[in-house]
């Protein structure tokens, strides 16, 4: 019974983060989830996936349902996605999903079921010609285990989505982002540890930057990793959207955020913080 109550008010208290009022989202018109209701699913205008041509995603982990999602909505027989991770394969995976269906019959769970299925939705989606996964990470040189930004998007052409999920490695290659800023029209970036000083920096040098041609079409903190000292989220989620696809100046949101029925809590274990503006 206490364990219970513990749990219950640890999802029911409410908590907030603070941003300067220059992180309040433009209304850029409906906006979509782009993947589950869980870690990987991401929101972005209607119009901003429309003028997206192609994914180029950074980091795919265990969840692979933005690209999936992506796909289905562009319904096209040309190649629509490429993912870069070197920390999942078909062999990874494979030994996963062996686990976890052997897992059935002496531990059967709903989890345990999806898990099994796992290797089998990945192969299904890779062997396909429209997305294609590369065992390498993005880094600010290459090697054999790592790709640049800038050599991808020299054989890709305008009108990408950019999908940046790399769990801190982004600070690495905020340079070669911005310099392939011509070839976005929508950036999904997910920051981390900005509790740390210098990531911070690196962080509102790069939201002063993308500002001048993208603009912020939604944001949403990551609840699992709680707030620095300053109240400012450590792991935020942004979308950014091309200036040029609008014909008008728009005006920032109304809403409070997180969006209901939209945005969903990366962890379950407690609730989203409501993000405040000042």
């Amino acid at each position: 019974m206490i364990n219970f109550f513990k749990k219950y008010n640890k999802k029911s208290v409410s908590k907030k983060a603070i941003l300067k009022k220059n992180f309040i989202p433009f209304d850029l018109g409906k906006m979509l989830r782009i993947g589950n209701n869980k870690d990987g699913g991401y929101l972005v205008s209607k119009n901003g996936i429309n003028n997206c041509k192609f994914l180029l995603s950074l980091g795919v982990g265990f969840n692979w349902s933005f690209e999936k999602k992506f796909m289905q909505l562009k319904n096209s027989e040309d190649r629509l996605v490429i993912c870069y991770d070197n920390s999942i394969s078909k062999e990874i995976l494979r030994e996963y999903s062996a686990k976890n269906f052997f897992r059935i019959f002496y531990k059967p769970s709903f989890k345990a079921i999806q898990r099994s299925l796992k290797y089998l939705d990945f192969k299904k989606l890779f062997d396909s010609k429209k997305a294609i996964h590369i065992k390498k990470n993005i880094d600010s040189e290459k090697s054999d285990s790592t790709e640049t930004l800038n050599n991808i998007f020299q054989n890709l052409e305008n009108n990408n989505l950019l999908k940046v999920d790399i769990e801190g490695s982004e600070y690495k290659i905020l340079d070669q982002i911005i310099n392939n800023f011509n070839k976005m029209s929508v950036l999904i970036i997910e920051f981390h540890n900005l509790s740390d000083k210098k990531n911070k920096e690196k962080f509102e040098f790069f939201f002063e930057k993308i500002s001048d041609s993208f603009y912020l079409s939604h944001l949403h903190m990551n609840n699992a990793n709680g707030i620095a000292l300053d109240n400012f989220p450590d792991t935020i989620e942004l979308t950014f959207e091309k200036k040029y696809i609008l014909n008008n100046i728009p005006k920032r949101k109304i809403e409070s955020f997180p969006l209901n029925n939209l945005d969903f809590p990366n962890s379950k274990n407690t609730n989203d913080y409501n993000l405040v503006f000042e």
